[in-house]
C-alpha cells in the first residue's frame, strides 16, 4: 500500500484468554492510553476499508510463515480492538501458544498495521494515532501496552509506596505525576 508505513503494537493477555479447544477473545490493541512506544490509538482508529476484517491473519510473533489461528471477528469497542478466533491445534506452534498463555509464560497480543503519516500527530512527545489499517495480529512474548505491566506488578515485591513510584517511573516510563496518580 503506497505511502503507508508498517507498525506493530502489543498488549497483555491472561491465562483465561484461551479455551481448551483453542478459542480465544481479547484485545489486539488498546485505545486512549500511552503504550511503551509512546503511542496512543484514538477512538475510531481501526479502519478496515483497505483490508477487510475477515482477512486478518493470526501469527506467531509477526512471522508471516507461522499462521497459528483462524480469525473470526474484529471490532472496536470501548476498550480497543476486540478480536476473537480459534487456534488451529493441529499446528504445533498453536498448541505451544495455548500452553504458554495458559501457564502465563507469554502475555501478549500485538497488532500489525499500516499507517499513513498524515493520520498521526505529536504532542508532548506522544504520537497520537487517528487511523490505522490492521492486517494481522500476533501472539507475542512481550507486551507494549502499559496495562500488561500493571498486571505484572501484582507479583512484584516492593517495600514501600516510594519503591512503587520509582518502579512506575523507571520501568513503566510514567511521569512523576502519572505514577503518583496511579498509586
Amino acid at each position: 500500500m503506497h505511502g503507508l508505513l508498517n507498525f506493530t503494537k502489543a498488549l497483555g493477555v491472561n491465562n483465561e484468554f484461551i479455551g481448551e479447544d483453542g478459542s480465544y477473545n481479547g484485545h489486539a490493541a488498546i485505545k486512549n492510553n500511552i503504550d511503551f512506544g509512546g503511542d496512543v490509538f484514538l477512538d475510531g482508529a481501526f479502519d478496515f476499508s483497505k483490508i477487510d476484517s475477515s482477512k486478518l491473519r493470526v501469527l506467531w510473533n509477526h512471522n508471516e510463515d507461522v499462521v497459528i489461528a483462524k480469525h473470526n471477528i474484529a471490532y472496536e469497542d470501548e476498550k480497543g480492538l476486540n478480536v476473537s478466533g480459534q487456534l488451529i491445534l493441529e499446528i504445533e506452534k498453536a498448541r505451544d501458544t495455548r500452553i504458554l498463555v495458559q501457564k502465563e509464560a507469554i502475555d501478549g497480543l500485538s497488532l500489525g498495521y499500516f499507517i499513513n503519516p498524515k493520520d498521526v500527530y505529536f504532542k508532548d512527545g506522544v504520537r497520537y494515532i487517528k487511523k490505522v489499517y490492521p492486517y494481522e495480529y500476533s501472539f507475542v512474548p512481550m507486551a507494549m501496552n502499559k496495562d500488561a505491566i500493571v498486571n505484572e506488578m501484582k507479583s512484584c515485591t516492593l517495600e514501600s509506596i516510594r519503591d512503587c513510584e520509582h518502579y512506575l517511573r523507571d520501568v513503566c516510563k510514567l511521569s512523576r505525576s502519572e505514577a503518583k496518580t496511579l498509586i
